[in-house]
């Protein structure tokens, strides 16, 4: 592997997606390269520290909420031991979060129960609200690595929201650092439903000053099948000033979309 193909695969590596080949290959040329050794270092230093955030306190509205919830759980189950909740204030932000899985274990109880869904769902909205605000501050931070773990986090959010969009589409174009942006484009592949976003992706390319960023945004844009990226693609494949390997690249997606 190349220095560019070790930054352009960090984000596979540390998330532990990387085929066990390309591990090796990865492994084998950060032994002998020591700027590659440091940045790995220091990426591998921050992406242990991803779960460390502290998790906002709740709402003084969601204890009352929860145990609402609970009570009518109760009601409509068999006795268990789930009545034995924690008394620690910490903790039920925790429950609030795992709020999810126990609804679905649930479910069958209290599907019959329509004010026990109004209030998952209530607490749900909340816990959402809670995951947006926790991106949407890291994301400002002047820390990379704090900006990183918050487009981390923006990937714990089941609905799609525009600020957290509009936030990551800032990262994309303007944040200094080339693993944020990276990182940015991958997390933002989740609200391309929005024909915004994939415009403002499109968009994105020629502003990039990173080659590894411009072959990220296509390789996110071409799987969508949007034609209307074609022109874009034309006039960046044709560019003689463009990085050799981000012409092909832009070609190699005309072919994709089938308006080389």
């Amino acid at each position: 592997m190349t220095c560019e193909q070790i930054r352009i695969g960090m984000a596979e590596y540390l998330a532990g997606r990387m085929s066990a080949g390309d591990r090796a290959a990865f492994l084998g040329h950060v032994d002998h390269c020591e700027a590659c050794a440091a940045e790995v270092e220091e990426f591998t230093a921050l992406w242990r520290d991803l779960d460390d955030l502290p998790l906002p306190m709740p709402s003084t509205r969601m204890l009352p909420r929860f145990r609402a919830m609970l009570h009518a759980y109760e009601r409509s189950s068999r006795p268990s031991n789930l009545a034995m909740m924690p008394s620690r204030p910490w903790m039920w932000g925790a429950l609030a979060a795992s709020l999810f899985v126990g609804g679905l274990l649930a479910g069958h109880y209290l599907g019959r129960n329509s004010a026990a869904n109004t209030e998952i769902a209530s607490l749900k909205t909340e816990v959402e609200g809670m995951r947006q605000m926790v991106t949407l501050t890291l994301l400002q931070q002047q820390s990379a690595g704090e900006r990183l773990r918050g487009v981390t986090w923006s990937n714990r959010m089941e609905r799609p929201d525009s600020a957290v969009e509009n936030a990551l589409l800032t990262a994309v174009n303007r944040d200094p650092n080339v693993n944020v942006r990276l990182s940015a484009v991958d997390a933002l592949q989740k609200f391309t439903a929005n024909p915004a976003v994939r415009r403002a992706l499109v968009d994105a390319i020629p502003v990039q000053d990173s080659p590894l960023v411009q072959i990220a945004l296509i390789d996110a844009i071409v799987p969508l099948g949007d034609a209307s990226a074609g022109s874009m693609l034309r006039q960046l494949a044709a560019d003689p000033h463009a990085n050799e390997a981000v012409r092909k690249r832009a070609n190699w997606g005309l072919r994709k979309l089938g308006v080389a």
